[in-house]
Order: structure tokens, then C-alpha cells, then sequence
């Protein structure tokens, strides 16, 4: 820019009276303040607007950063290079200063002393809060943390950031030694905060789990004193749950073990009466306390129970001979000793087995007495070398007997006391015939069908009163039976089968003799018959 054409380069008034002549502004001069100022505004980036008489202030701000972006700024420089290195000391004065963030003050910090009640962000010095806490409540005035909201968390979370010193931590912590509470009453409370849960304690090897005491389970409290049940539980080598051996409930008392209970002493009850008793490899059953061997019943190693000596007569579990209660296998998954009806010779478990290991011996399996007086009842079974029997004992004689080849002996009168079988075919529908292989003679087997009773709409067979009539009448009796229809008091006639009669006719090979023998009576009357005629 250049300078006005003056000898001092300076603008001058014209002065009439002193004759001083004023500087002539020429062309140059004004195009040179016209361009300069034109050169800043169009290198602020702004167009010339002949209408605003502020484009000069507004392109010096747009260059040098007033109240614009950082990055409208033009022509500045990429780097500034520091100015504290230059001051000497400058540096570490300021190294001794704290941030204004989150400042770590060492030393005695001191600040102002706010005034009594005030509530403000002022930082407040140890007097203001002794005062503040001289107008509150005397010494014995506290609160138990629980009264105060958040506080227990947040102990417990400073807690979880300090160093105990060796103490162990609330919220969860490993222990080195042993725990021992020193109490007129020590306890250690195992408190869960809902039903479902479990309260336990745990014994492991090496950080694999060997046993579990659950002193509450996971069962539903549902009332009644149900759920939260005591577990004595195992696991295997690996740490894996094998299950519960012991079982308390809460509710019943009840214990449940999962396994055979082996015991080296006594088992006793609340009378003072042992039940078990164990010695040397032989379990003794009685019904008096102590380890006296009077009046025991006693099983061996062999599985055999017996009297206090072979022979004596015991009230309860008796052995005579070489009979024995034995344990059966049962390779079943059902433990128990159901199954299906036609298993019972094969793998399924019975509630009691007599071992016969005599085939020549009769094995009795139960016996009823009068205590000291005289024999009841008993049942012996018999191998006798394959033809097997069953034999039942009443009073002093031998009166029933089943044999392996479906015969049965009775010494005195089989007697049917069932009454009246109504079999009247105004009772049925659907009558048709049926089929008989045996269990009847041949005249009773001809009145054998198979109905549906009207009564019930129930399938059935048997015999039909109507048609043993005709050829066995004396096996038919008639009744009179009151009416269910409308006329409720109308009685009608009905047939039946008199059942004791039945049961002289009911062994199918005691009647097919039966029926021979008619049949060979009538021949032999035939023969008879011509041979008087021919006599004549």
C-alpha cells in the first residue's frame, strides 16, 4: 500500500487565512485504500456487497478465528511451539499444581470455612462439618445400616477394593485355616432368602465334590410343613452329583435311604426294645432291649432265621429243618415286586421266598397257632421228585391238596355257598354259542353261551338257564323277581343255576366219567334188555 504523495505522507486541511493550501487526493491514493481493504475481504472468502458497511469487521474475524470455527481460519500456522519451556521455572511451578478433574490433594489442603446452613457445591472444611454435627442429635442417637437406603451396597463395594489385612471378606471369600466359634451357644445360621432355594454345606477334594448336607432343599414350601427337606447327597470321582443316600422330610419325619443300611451296634426304638442287633457276622432280631440272646430270632450269613435254638418255638420268624429266607435276583428295572401275572416263575421279585432245597422234604411256608396250645393251620409245599403239591393243613389233618398235574383232593364235601346264579336268558342279548374244552359235563357244556347282559351292556359266558334245563333239571330252580319297569310292583318268574348242585358237575374228567359211565349203564340195561327177550 502506498502512502499519500505528501512531504510528510500525511493527509492535510486546507487553511485559507493562514494560506495554507490542503493535499489534493489523487486517484492512486484512494484506489490503494480501496483495494487493500477489498484484498481482506475477498481473502476472508466473501463476496463484495455494496449494500453492508461491515464486510471489513466480518472478513478480519473470519481470518483471524473470532467467533468461528477453528478450522475457518486461514493462513494459520500447523504447529504453535511451546512457551512454558522459555520461562525459566515455569514448568515445574506448574508440575506442582493439582487438575481442576478429579484432583489428588496431599498434604493439609485447606479451604474456606462456609457459614453455618449453607448448601451450595462449596467444598466444606473440617469445622464446617464439626459444627454441622454439634447442632445434630447427642452420642446415643444411631441408625442400623439397614435403616440407611444404599449404604450396606456401597460398604460392600468399598469393602470389595480394600485390603482386608487377612480378614475375611462379607461378600464371599476363601479361607486358609480352620473356622472356629468360641459361644456359650455356637451356631452357624445357613439362612436362604425364598423357598426353592438350597442351604448347604459342601466337603471337597482338591475342588472336586465329594458330599453335600442340604439343610433345606429346593422343594416348594407349599404349607403344611412341606418342601425345604434334608439331603445327605454324594458325587463321584469326577465332582459329578450321584445322588441323595438319606432323606428327611420335614414335614413326616420320614427317613429315606437310598442303599442298604449296615449297622455295628444297635438300632433301637422308643421302648427301649432293640429291633437289630449285629455281631460278628450275625444279625439278631428281638423284641427286648440289650444284647442278651433270650428271646431272639436270629438270621447267619447263609440267610437262614431261626429261634434263640433249633427247635424252640419263637413268637415271630421261625426256622425248623433246612427252610430259609432267601434273597431272590431281579434283573427287572422295576425294584419292587410287581410285573406281569404270567412272570411269577421267572425273573420277578416275590415278598417272600421258601428256599426247597430238599426235593424229598415238604417245605412248610406259614403256620397258625393258639400260643402253647395247639396247631391252627399251616400249608406245606411238596417237590416229591416233580409231581409237586400244595398241601393245606386244618386242624390236626391233612384236608385240601393241589397237585402239578391241576388235580385237587378236598378230604370232605366240596360245598358251593354262592346261592342263586341268575341265568335266565330274559336277563341277556345277543345269546350265542361258545366254545368249552373242559370244566363241564357234556349236557352242561351243550347250555354254555356267550351273552351281554341287558342290565349293563357287559359282555359275559356262561350258562343259560333255559337250555341246562333240558337236560339237567335239577341243577335249574326258579325265583320271582320284582319288576323295574313302570309298574314297579309287578313280579315275574326268572330261572337260575343252583351253584351247589353246579359244583358236583364242574371237574371236567370227573364228568366226562360221569358221562361214560351213564352212557356204558345204558348200554349194558340194552344188552340186558335182549338178552331177557331172547330168554323168553
Amino acid at each position: 500500500m502506498r502512502r499519500i504523495n505528501t512531504p510528510d505522507g500525511l493527509y492535510h486541511n486546507a487553511d485559507v487565512l493562514a494560506g495554507v493550501q490542503g493535499t489534493v487526493v489523487d486517484a492512486d491514493a484512494l484506489n490503494a485504500i480501496q483495494e487493500e481493504i477489498i484484498a481482506v475481504i475477498t481473502d476472508a472468502g466473501m463476496e463484495l456487497d455494496p449494500s453492508s458497511k461491515t464486510q471489513l469487521r466480518d472478513a478480519i474475524a473470519a481470518i483471524t478465528g473470532a467467533g468461528v470455527e477453528w478450522g475457518a481460519i486461514k493462513h494459520k500456522p500447523e504447529e504453535f511451539p511451546s512457551t512454558i519451556p522459555l520461562v525459566d521455572g515455569l514448568s515445574d511451578a506448574l508440575g506442582l499444581l493439582a487438575p481442576k478433574s478429579s484432583p489428588v490433594l496431599t498434604g493439609t489442603p485447606k479451604a474456606p470455612t462456609a457459614q453455618p446452613g449453607t448448601s451450595t457445591d462449596q467444598i466444606a472444611s473440617t469445622a464446617f462439618v464439626s459444627a454441622g454435627l454439634a447442632n445434630k442429635a447427642d452420642e446415643d442417637h444411631h441408625h442400623e445400616i439397614g435403616d440407611v437406603d444404599g449404604l450396606q451396597d456401597a460398604l460392600d463395594a468399598k469393602a470389595s477394593t480394600l485390603d482386608l489385612n487377612g480378614k475375611v471378606s462379607k461378600a464371599g471369600d476363601t479361607m486358609t485355616g480352620k473356622l472356629t466359634v468360641k459361644s456359650g451357644r455356637p451356631a452357624v445360621e445357613l439362612n436362604k432368602l425364598a423357598s426353592g432355594g438350597e442351604a448347604y454345606i459342601a466337603g471337597f477334594t482338591n475342588g472336586a465334590a465329594r458330599w453335600s448336607a442340604i439343610f433345606g432343599d429346593s422343594g416348594a414350601e407349599s404349607g403344611a410343613d412341606a418342601g425345604s427337606d434334608f439331603q445327605l447327597q454324594s458325587y463321584n470321582d469326577a465332582g459329578a452329583l450321584k445322588g441323595a443316600v438319606l432323606k428327611f422330610s420335614r414335614k413326616t419325619g420320614d427317613a429315606i435311604f437310598s442303599a442298604s443300611i449296615l449297622c455295628n451296634g444297635f438300632i433301637g426304638s422308643n421302648q427301649a426294645a432293640t429291633v437289630v442287633y449285629a455281631n460278628a457276622g450275625t444279625v439278631y432280631l428281638r423284641p427286648s432291649g440289650g444284647n442278651s440272646t433270650a428271646g431272639q430270632w436270629t438270621a447267619d450269613a447263609g440267610g437262614l432265621l431261626s429261634g434263640g435254638s433249633p427247635g424252640t418255638a419263637v413268637r415271630g420268624f421261625q426256622k425248623y429243618g433246612i427252610s430259609t429266607f432267601s434273597a431272590t435276583s431281579n434283573s427287572n428295572t422295576d425294584p419292587g415286586i410287581g410285573g406281569s401275572y404270567s412272570a411269577w416263575a421267572g425273573d420277578r421279585t416275590p415278598a417272600l421266598q421258601v428256599d426247597a432245597q430238599n426235593t424229598s422234604s415238604a417245605y412248610m411256608v406259614w403256620r397258625v397257632t393258639k400260643w402253647g396250645e395247639r396247631h391252627l393251620a399251616a400249608m406245606d409245599v411238596y417237590y416229591n421228585g416233580g409231581n409237586m403239591r400244595v398241601d393245606l393243613h386244618c386242624g390236626v389233618q391233612q384236608t385240601h391238596w393241589w397237585e402239578s398235574n391241576g388235580n385237587f383232593t378236598a378230604t370232605g364235601k366240596v360245598i358251593a355257598i354262592g346261592g342263586f346264579d341268575t341265568s335266565d336268558i330274559h336277563e341277556k342279548r345277543d345269546v350265542r354259542a361258545a366254545q368249552v374244552t373242559r370244566g363241564l359235563s357234556l349236557r352242561c357244556a351243550k347250555a354254555f353261551k356267550q351273552w351281554f347282559w341287558k342290565a349293563n351292556g357287559e359282555s359275559d359266558r356262561g350258562l343259560i338257564a333255559q337250555w341246562l334245563r333240558r337236560h339237567a333239571p335239577h341243577l335249574v330252580v326258579e325265583y320271582v323277581k320284582a319288576g323295574t319297569g313302570k309298574r314297579g310292583d309287578r313280579k315275574v318268574k326268572r330261572l337260575a343255576i343252583n351253584k351247589s348242585a353246579l359244583a358236583l358237575e364242574c371237574s371236567m374228567d370227573n364228568a366226562l366219567a360221569i358221562e361214560e359211565l351213564i352212557n356204558s349203564n345204558r348200554a349194558l340195561q340194552r344188552r340186558i334188555d335182549r338178552l331177557e327177550q331172547k330168554t323168553k
